[in-house]
């Protein structure tokens, strides 16, 4: 990974920081908002529901911002200083509605946050760098939220754990945005007019591309099986395999378990992406698809043959461990492919769009099949399994139309600007920069 732009390894570490700082809330959060601070569960679900759709609302605005006069890296900054504000609403939180405005800020921050950090990626890197660049990122990610969740464990008993948890959440996003401020090159801009109007034609431009619509439909699919990890099997070994098996796991160790998963995708990351650096990104893509349709065969399989909850939950979170990591980096890397230099923030903010989408759609589904249990919630997995087959067949469809599109042989060089060689907009339609000749590793020369 030593060959990656600097701008990229700068991003990274700025990432494990502010991962660090989620893995305090993540699982945390609601518990300690429900036991200490006295709200209701409804409550806190309806909080969630507000982030989710405030980040809804911010991808699209983050898409706008990365690809205008504004910038890719002053919309990073911008998402840093809103999850920021966030975290520390939720330090003063009291009632509902202290709750509700912390949770919409914390929701828009991350909204902003995901297309421009990947399009700050997609930016400073060459196109034969992408998949290394998001896998260390990645890599950042995982390992920064798996110490985080260990670490927060240790607090979750204090009173009035909230406070302390949001406001190390807090600081690690001041620290990130310090970092990407002080440290990250401005990004070179592609010149366009920015007028409502056009700003308008250029979602329509991207959303008037056949293949981008065919990815964002399958990558709906690969999101909503990564929400199935994080809200369906968690309670479905709670709540169905003890009635089936009459053992029990308890919240702790179901807790442990998950831990366990999110440091193994962690260790996982770099070798697993070295081993298929060779594939392009859509028969990775079709490879984790295919292990995705593994790991929800195999929960299938042992519950029918009612092995103990621990067995059920460690061969499923190892595997699912294995199809996020070959996922998430050939994802993104695939985007910044297709995306043409102008619109890199749409693509990539049409990107993240799917996990909103995602979520939206797959928890409802798993539930239900919680709640109808028995044979019913033991079948869902098997359902899941074979749609596998379909998004394989529609990442076959992909790759022929890649093929002829003649996408893959798109090259750009890394897009990066000293802070110094910037030279301001004279008005809202144009952009005057002077950029420094990039170096063979993608990096300033």
């Amino acid at each position: 990974m030593r060959h990656l732009p600097k701008p990229v390894w700068i991003l990274s570490i700025g990432r494990f920081l502010s991962e660090i700082g989620t893995g305090f809330t993540v699982f945390y959060g609601p518990i300690v908002f429900v036991n200490q601070i006295g709200l209701s569960a409804t409550d806190v679900g309806v909080a969630v529901g507000v982030a989710s759709i405030g980040g809804i609302f911010a991808r699209i605005l983050s898409g706008s911002l990365c690809d205008s006069s504004w910038g890719t890296k002053r919309t990073l900054l911008l998402s840093g200083l809103v999850s920021t504000i966030g975290s520390f609403l939720l330090v003063m939180t009291h009632d509902f509605r202290s709750l509700l405005l912390g949770n919409l800020f914390a929701g828009m921050g991350l909204g902003i946050y995901w297309p421009a950090s990947e399009a700050t990626i997609a930016a400073t890197a060459d196109h034969s760098q992408h998949r290394d660049a998001y896998t260390l990122a990645r890599f950042a990610d995982n390992l920064g939220l798996g110490l985080g969740v260990i670490s927060g464990s240790a607090l979750v008993s204090i009173e009035n754990a909230y406070k302390y948890l949001f406001a190390i959440d807090g600081i690690s996003y001041l620290l990130f945005t310090i970092i990407a401020a002080i440290a990250l090159p401005h990004i070179r801009r592609i010149q366009h007019d920015e007028a409502p109007s056009h700003v308008a034609s250029r979602w329509f431009k991207a959303l008037g591309d056949r293949g981008l619509l065919l990815y964002l439909a399958i990558n709906v699919g690969f999101t909503v099986y990564v929400s199935q990890i994080q809200a369906t099997l968690p309670l479905y070994l709670n709540n169905v395999i003890p009635s089936m098996s009459g053992l029990t796991l308890t919240p702790e160790s179901i807790g442990a378990l998950f831990t366990g998963h999110i440091i193994l995708c962690a260790v996982l990351q770099l070798p697993i992406s070295r081993a298929i650096k060779s594939l392009s990104h859509v028969r990775a893509l079709s490879l984790s698809a295919a292990i995705w349709g593994l790991g929800f065969f195999s929960i299938w399989a042992l519950s029918l043959a009612q092995l103990l909850p621990v067995t059920i939950a460690i061969v499923a979170l190892a595997i699912f461990a294995l199809a996020i990591v070959s996922y998430t980096p050939s994802a993104s890397a695939f985007v910044a492919l297709m995306a043409p230099d102008e619109l890199r923030g749409i693509y990539l903010s049409l990107n993240s769009l799917c996990w909103a989408m995602g979520y939206a759609i797959g928890p409802p589904l798993g539930g239900m099949a919680i709640d109808a249990g028995g044979r019913t919630a033991i079948g869902f997995w098997l359902l899941m399994a074979v749609s596998s087959v379909g998004l394989m067949l529609a990442l076959y469809l992909l790759g022929r139309w890649f093929a002829r599109s003649g996408r893959g042989k798109k090259q750009t060089q890394a897009a990066i600007v000293a802070p110094e060689a910037i030279a301001e907009p004279d008005d809202a339609g144009s952009e005057c920069e002077a950029a420094a000749p990039p170096s063979p590793s993608g990096g300033r020369s």
